[in-house]
């Protein structure tokens, strides 16, 4: 293992690239748009390497056109002489009729190195170093004095994976500078996310890593100068507007006893995605209606910008005049030519009478509580924004109760999100 020099990496994650959000193929030029940022803020700085924590792909059945543009954007990348390493995340991986993701073959033709855990040959998996003969392995050490370890999505595998992870990781020559990649959530960090790991679970390869590049959830966060999630690049869902900024993250490593790293954040071009609220119950007209969304745009100074932006409206409360008089389609081409916007997207969750739910059609069970929960709590005002978390709140403590689970432990989990959510807790 040769000796720590001081080196740069980029940490980035959830591409999602060839998602044409809402239908749109310029929403897919935006995600392809992320990963030319990251690739010319890589050259630009000079880093030794990318890392990229999985979702790559937002589908495990890409087109040749996205392969090939995707193969293309990571061309200066390796004439530049800097590695992009991977892993598999869930977008990313293959069904369980293929053997190999469209990681596998970009890492097979060079484009990328994919590290994976490697079967062994008593079949089960095991973590050995890169083969660059066969470009394969789990764990690369780079020319700066830098390892880097990767593991794949697993699901509600992961738990007994990192167990694996951690045995073959004690057994190896120390290196003066650990990364371990992972593509999982951490417990705590979304509501509405049960398969995340914990912190105890990670907590024993806290002696070996000096940095967990993590992925999958799209919310940036860091925790103890050791645990770092980038969070997703472009937008990929609405919900994503309301939180911090995020893009990429450049980390500098100096040596030293421990190593010195400084990480930055680094905000990426994100195209404008705004969402606006309407409720209905002191609206009398489709001309009031139209007068409200207007004013919430103009609010967003969305005249002022630069791209044009992706818009959803959603309409809740209950409706004060002929439901007939809302015009989805009228609205969106209002929206759409007054404020340039690339896409426009009207959610009605205005019921035509106090009490009455609108129920889609084919839900199962499950979806259906899911749905008239998420209406009647989105109906109060000061919970409508985070009326799928407290819906899916809900559904959670009904699953465990049923499962028969001590009330200990629904009662904590119970408290955890009201101390992640008190101003809407003050409300209930």
């Amino acid at each position: 293992m040769p000796p720590l020099k001081a080196f740069r990496f980029l940490h980035l994650a959830d591409l999602h690239l060839g998602y044409q959000q809402f239908g749109s193929e310029q929403r897919a030029n935006d995600m392809a748009l992320m990963l030319h940022f990251a690739v010319e803020r890589a050259i630009n700085q000079r880093v030794d390497f990318v890392l990229v924590a999985g979702d790559l792909f937002h589908k495990h059945n890409i087109s040749p056109q996205l392969l090939h543009q995707v193969t293309e954007l990571l061309k200066p990348l390796s004439a530049a002489g800097i590695p992009l390493l991977a892993v598999i995340g869930n977008h990313d991986n293959p069904t369980y009729a293929d053997e190999m993701s469209w990681l596998d073959y970009l890492s097979a033709h060079g484009s990328l190195i994919l590290l994976d855990a490697q079967t062994g040959a008593d079949g089960f998996k095991v973590v050995l170093p890169w083969d660059g003969a066969i470009r394969r392995g789990t764990y690369i050490d780079l020319h700066c004095g830098a390892r880097v370890v990767g593991m794949r999505y697993y699901g509600a595998s992961t738990a007994r994976m990192l167990e694996i992870y951690l045995r073959d990781l004690r057994s190896l020559p120390h290196a003066p500078y650990t990364i371990l990649m992972l593509h999982t959530g951490l417990e705590g960090m979304m509501d509405a996310h049960a398969l995340s790991i914990t912190r105890s679970a990670l907590n024993p390869f806290r002696e070996l890593t000096d940095y967990v590049a993590l992925g999958h959830f799209h919310k940036p966060f860091i925790q103890d100068d050791w645990l770092y999630n980038p969070g997703s690049l472009e937008t990929v869902s609405s919900d994503e507007t309301a939180w911090p900024q995020r893009g990429l993250l450049q980390v500098s490593v100096e040596p030293g006893e421990p190593p010195v790293q400084r990480v930055e954040q680094v905000v990426v071009p994100r195209r404008p995605y705004v969402r606006v609220l309407v409720r209905m119950d002191t609206i009398y007209s489709a001309q009031e209606l139209l007068d409200a969304i207007d004013a919430q745009l103009l609010a967003e100074r969305l005249d002022n910008r630069q791209r044009p932006p992706v818009v959803e409206v959603t309409l809740t409360g209950v409706l004060q005049f002929d439901p007939s008089q809302v015009d989805e389609a009228e609205l969106q081409s209002h929206i759409r030519e007054r404020f340039r916007a690339l896409v426009v997207r009207i959610t009605n969750r205005a019921s035509a009478e106090a009490g009455e739910v609108a129920l889609p059609d084919d839900l199962t069970r499950s979806e259906l509580e899911r749905h008239v929960l998420t209406e009647l709590i989105s109906r109060d005002v000061q919970l409508v924004e985070e009326a799928d978390a407290w819906a899916a709140l809900a559904a959670r403590m009904k699953e465990r109760a049923l499962a028969g689970r001590p009330s200990a432990e629904i009662v904590d989990e119970l408290e955890a999100f009201l101390a992640a959510h008190p101003a809407e807790a003050d409300a209930c």
